[in-house]
């Protein structure tokens, strides 16, 4: 978060850290603190830790409260299509996948509440650390030229007229790409036609490596379509480098998941070079991987004490499925505080239907640790879960059989 000039708050993602929609008090107290005359939002990161509405709808409408009370009428709304884009610093990185669909509707529900405007960028923009790529000089300009239009007197026409200069401007790099990139490109695309899909997820990657934004937003669809059924864990890994290497975060998790599996002295050594430095930046989702590495001992030695601060701050964040595994740590401490402080981490999870704090909640009603042993109230939640995904059978169908053996003595 910083200041574009002496009466314009630009925010990142509109909040402090990485999750975009919630903002805490304190963080709207730190917002306030800044007498600006205008506020920006950035909303790239709108959409960054989850994968729908769903459930972000009631910070959708706290957000738009607090922009309308405290800025009225001067709110700017940056919105990046096709492709989501965050930055850091100088640098535009790219979301690929769901992420821009969610960050589209998550504008157009602030749009509806706020009275603000609007900037859309008109081009795709990829880059990483520093790196040359595409479109993000050129970008950064579009942006800072359309801010002082119209922070200064709205104007249409000369919205239009740097648009289609960014998009000329756009136009003749496209013209001068590199010939390698072009041939590359149509490797993908005879790949993807043969059906070639670790072939074209291999050849995808390498144009990323060399800075291609077109190639970077097939990224995350290449490597799913080579997931899909495929056995060689090896080839999947190499292409997942590739696009780790190129700063995408998505690939990051990815990688480590993969590694997780393997699960050999290399391979873990392996995930937590490549989770942590990720972790460190405050990333939920790669605080939530640390958090289980610590907890099991992969990779790092097994600390409950780190897994725990390390969780609690994945969960702080909302990054998705951190509750369930903060539960899990709570409940391998083993300790009656421990406990009783993992029952409200997925009760309200549990009451909205979530079928792994469900099964959470039948556990600790089962084995009377944290609330008060119930085997009633455990098969009803586990009915429940069942219900709902008759995968999770096993642990319902031991206690049936227990309840029984119980009941015939």
């Amino acid at each position: 978060m910083g200041l574009t000039d002496g009466s314009v708050l630009s925010v990142n993602g509109c909040v402090i850290g990485i999750n975009p929609i919630f903002i805490s008090e304190g963080e709207k107290e730190t917002l306030l603190s800044y007498k600006a005359d205008w506020i920006v939002l950035d909303s790239a990161l709108m959409s960054y830790n989850v994968d729908s509405l769903d459930g972000v709808m009631d910070y959708v409408e706290s957000l738009s409260k607090f922009l309308k009370k405290n800025w009225a009428r001067k709110i700017i709304l940056i919105r990046a299509r096709p492709s989501t884009f965050r930055s850091e610093g100088q640098t535009i990185i790219p979301i690929t996948g769901n992420f821009s669909c969610v960050s589209d509707s998550v504008c157009s529900a602030i749009m509806e509440r706020v009275n603000c405007y609007l900037i859309t960028v008109p081009s795709d923009c990829i880059s990483r650390n520093g790196k040359p790529f595409d479109y993000t000089d050129e970008t950064i300009r579009y942006i800072r030229s359309v801010l002082e239009v119209i922070t200064v007197k709205y104007d249409r026409l000369a919205v239009d007229r740097l648009a289609i200069e960014y998009c000329n401007e756009i136009g003749r790099k496209i013209v001068s790409s590199p010939s390698d990139i072009k041939a590359g490109r149509k490797e993908y695309t005879d790949a993807v036609s043969s059906k070639d899909y670790i072939g074209a997820c291999s050849i995808c990657g390498d144009l990323v490596s060399k800075g291609d934004m077109w190639a970077a937003a097939y990224a995350e669809q290449s490597y799913k379509l080579a997931a899909k059924g495929c056995d060689d864990t090896a080839a999947l890994a190499d292409c997942l480098r590739k696009f780790s290497d190129a700063g995408m975060s998505w690939a990051k998790y990815a990688l480590f998941d993969l590694l997780w599996k393997e699960n050999s002295p290399e391979s873990t050594k392996e995930m937590i070079e490549v989770i942590a430095p990720l972790a460190e930046e405050g990333d939920g989702i790669a605080m939530k991987r640390m958090g289980r590495a610590y907890r099991f001992g992969r990779g790092v030695e097994a600390d409950l004490d780190k897994a725990l601060e390390t969780m609690k701050n994945a969960r702080r964040l909302k990054a998705r499925g951190s509750s369930v595994e903060l539960f899990d740590i709570y409940w391998a401490i083993g300790t009656p505080e421990a406990y009783e402080s993992m029952i409200p981490v997925v009760k309200p999870l549990a009451d909205k239907g979530n079928v792994p704090a469900m099964i959470r909640m039948a556990r600790a009603y089962r084995d009377g640790k944290g609330v008060k042993k119930d085997l009633a109230e455990s098969l009803r939640l586990y009915d429940e879960a069942v219900a709902a995904n008759p995968s999770v059978s096993k642990e319902r169908d031991i206690l049936v059989k227990r309840m029984e053996a119980v009941s015939k003595k």
